[in-house]
């Protein structure tokens, strides 16, 4: 019950500030709004799953989740810095703007593809590897079923254990 109202009393503070702020938003506001999600689902996720798909197609099992890690990461760092790389001309805030944000991008895209070959370099090609060893042998196989017919039998002496113990307390 407390949570439906305190969730009433949020989305009525929230229609109120809306309503509030109706008076002050133009078209332009809202389609800037709405373009943002619009350009995400029609270009950019289709863009970046048909990029992950060419990728794990084109590159060797071992490298693909690699480049597909350092896609990802590349492509956040580059919403991040987009703001920032977008308005060169901006009015500096001194502390803040006052950085050389396309070489910072540059430094820390950098680092990420090293870490990417650095970990491919290091990673065992799985065609490589040698299979484990079977122990197979005629001698240790139990054709009655193996472990399950001594777990049964190690079953029914503590059954019969507990049958003694308890007889023998009353």
């Amino acid at each position: 019950m407390t949570r439906w109202l305190v969730g009433a009393v949020g989305v009525a503070c929230g229609l109120w500030g809306a309503w509030l702020a109706l008076p002050l938003v133009s078209w332009s506001f809202v389609i800037w709004l709405a373009s943002g999600p619009l350009v995400h689902d029609v270009l950019v996720a289709p863009l970046v799953g048909g990029i992950g798909l060419l990728v794990y197609h084109a590159c060797p099992p071992r490298w693909a989740d690699l480049i597909a890690a350092g896609l990802a990461t590349s492509g956040v760092l580059g919403l991040i810095a987009v703001p920032l790389l977008w308005a060169p001309n901006a009015p500096s805030n001194p502390g803040l703007h006052d950085r050389a944000y396309g070489l910072g991008l540059l430094a820390a895209l950098g680092v990420v593809w090293l870490v990417v070959a650095v970990l491919g370099l290091a990673r065992k090609d799985a065609a490589n590897r040698p299979e484990p060893a079977e122990h197979d042998s005629a001698d240790d196989r139990d054709d009655s079923g193996g472990g399950r017919v001594e777990h049964a039998e190690h079953a029914d002496a503590h059954a019969k254990q507990d049958g003694q113990h308890q007889q023998g307390l009353t």
